[in-house]
């Protein structure tokens, strides 16, 4: 062989290699990026919504100062007698102060749970507090009944109407929550679909073969689906690096 067909024969190889290659890397960056959009997508779908974004927590500031108030003015024996500091653990201590109750122990527990923590944040908070605690002549003037009274009416509907509050938000973000959640599922495998079936003829969204999906792509209704038609031959040349044959998909594979 003479030294230019040497020459000749050497160029062509290395101009096919080269085109190869090229096409390869080409063919790998695209893949790459379409299943970089595929797990950020899985990500998003599987997101907790209802974590990341935090329901309301109660009670609001304005139902602490009323509580606050009343535990500092109150001459109601089930609040003024509840302790701000105990030497046990706070479900024995307040079970062992319903005891003797004759109702229900339950809502007892739950009452001397919720007044512990009120006069104990109060405790903590000493002279910052503003509402400093009456003695217990004062609680017990007569000229201060009718103020009370009023107080623990107060207290009780302001705790219903942020319970309620809380209720309506918490429907609310559950729903709206659900309702993204379906559409990013939607979006991710197609309308009431969860899980992606390949790319299988006929199954979940593609058509005959995947050649005739492409040309009739499932557009804004299954990204999965959509990207996977894509999925381009890689430098390994492997017919089924994709997880199926993405090989002469000109012809109809």
């Amino acid at each position: 062989m003479s030294t230019s067909a040497i020459l000749t024969t050497e160029l062509v190889f290395f101009l096919v290699t080269a085109v190869w290659r090229t096409t390869a890397t080409a063919g790998d960056a695209s893949n790459a990026a379409d299943f970089s959009v595929l797990c950020t997508l899985e990500q998003l779908a599987s997101t907790d919504l209802t974590a990341t974004y935090k329901a309301i927590e109660l009670p609001p500031s304005a139902v602490t100062a009323i509580d606050e108030i009343v535990a500092a003015a109150t001459s109601q024996a089930n609040i003024s007698a509840v302790p701000d500091a105990i030497t046990k653990p706070e479900e024995d201590a307040a079970t062992d102060a319903c005891q003797k109750q004759s109702g229900d122990k339950g809502e007892c527990v739950a009452h001397w749970l919720k007044w512990h923590k009120i006069k104990k944040d109060l405790k903590e908070k000493g002279k910052k507090y503003q509402y400093q605690p009456l003695s217990i002549a004062k609680r017990e003037n007569p000229a201060a009944a009718q103020y009370q009274l009023e107080l623990a009416r107060i207290v009780k509907a302001e705790h219903g109407k942020a319970n309620k509050a809380k209720n309506i938000a918490d429907n609310e973000l559950k729903a709206a929550s659900n309702a993204a959640t379906k559409h990013m599922q939607n979006a991710q495998f197609g309308a009431s679909k969860t899980v992606f079936h390949k790319v299988t003829a006929n199954i979940a969204h593609m058509a005959t073969s995947r050649t005739a999906s492409r040309k009739s792509p499932y557009s804004g209704k299954s990204l999965a689906h959509d990207l996977m038609c894509l999925c381009a031959e890689d430098s390994t040349g492997s017919a089924k690096f994709c997880g199926f044959e993405v090989k002469g998909c000109n012809s109809g594979a």
